[in-house]
């Protein structure tokens, strides 16, 4: 199984030298993996290693607040936190959660 650094370090390996974006950080805007290509396309990337822990994530204000502006029904119950809850200075273009082979069908009916 891979850990989430091992997978912080693939996914980034891809992002810069086979996708060729200038930019990758991490931990940044409290995302693991923060890209930006050429056209100044923002991808975020969230490591997910265990479901528990990617249905919990959905409970963040960055999820809700994308549910929110997709018009979509916002995540309830213990812990759920508000989209005005935390400043977002962007969104991303693109967003992806980065999970194990191990998770990953069981991962899609859940995102």
């Amino acid at each position: 199984m891979n850990t989430a650094i091992q997978m912080k370090a693939e996914i980034a390996s891809y992002l810069r030298f086979t996708r060729a974006m200038p930019l990758v950080a991490f931990e940044l805007d409290k995302q693991d993996i923060v890209a930006i290509g050429n056209s100044r396309h923002e991808i975020w990337v969230e490591i997910k290693v265990s479901i528990a822990d990617l249905v919990s994530d959905r409970r963040k204000a960055f999820h809700q607040a994308m549910c929110e502006k997709r018009s979509l029904p916002l995540f309830t119950g213990r812990a759920a936190q508000r989209p005005g809850t935390w400043f977002f200075r962007n969104f991303p273009n693109r967003f992806y959660f980065g999970v194990p082979d191990e998770i990953h069908e069981k991962a899609l009916t859940k995102i």
